[in-house]
């Protein structure tokens, strides 16, 4: 069996700064879990060519939530349009989920089988709790320079920084 859910949340403001800006903030939550549970618990049995038995081995949950946060300032002035803004994402994943637990024998052919002599068996094993947090930042700004009806420069910045690269926690 398998059972999923998500739930989203997500708002916005956004408006006229004066005369000279407008601005918008925006915020969003989102979750997700997913669980499984073998309807039979057993190890698997699977001869090939022939038939796969037993039970599915599939056990636990895996949850997703992110929070996002992000802003975004427009200003113009004379010849210049200015854009600032930052995104600020909070990610975590945990899990629980646990597969061939309880092993799988696997059979080359159906004689084998009848015999009781399989070729491999295989099982995992270990805890299967794990949990990542990864937290992530990023911030520009920009400048757009009108020099003429015909021409625009744009020049910016962009910073962008996170707690976590291939796996370590910074």
């Amino acid at each position: 069996d398998q059972h999923r859910s998500e739930a989203v949340a997500r708002g916005s403001i956004a408006g006229g700064v004066g005369t000279w800006g407008y601005n918008e903030a925006r915020l969003s939550w989102q979750r997700g879990t997913t669980r499984w549970a073998s309807r039979t618990d057993a190890p698997t049995v699977l001869v090939l060519n022939a038939f796969t038995d037993g039970g599915a081995q599939v056990q636990g949950a895996r949850a997703a939530a992110t929070l996002e946060a992000s802003d975004d300032l427009d200003i113009t002035r004379g010849h210049h349009a200015w854009r600032a803004g930052f995104l600020l994402t909070r990610a975590s994943q945990d899990s629980t989920e646990q597969r061939n637990a309880l092993g799988t024998y696997t059979f080359g052919t159906l004689q084998d089988f009848v015999a009781g002599t399989p070729a491999t068996f295989t099982r995992t094993v270990g805890d299967p709790a794990a949990r990542l947090t990864q937290l992530q930042f990023a911030s520009y700004v920009q400048d757009d320079v009108r020099v003429s009806p015909r021409l625009t420069l744009s020049a910016g910045v962009r910073q962008e920084w996170q707690d976590r690269i291939g796996g370590l926690h910074l």
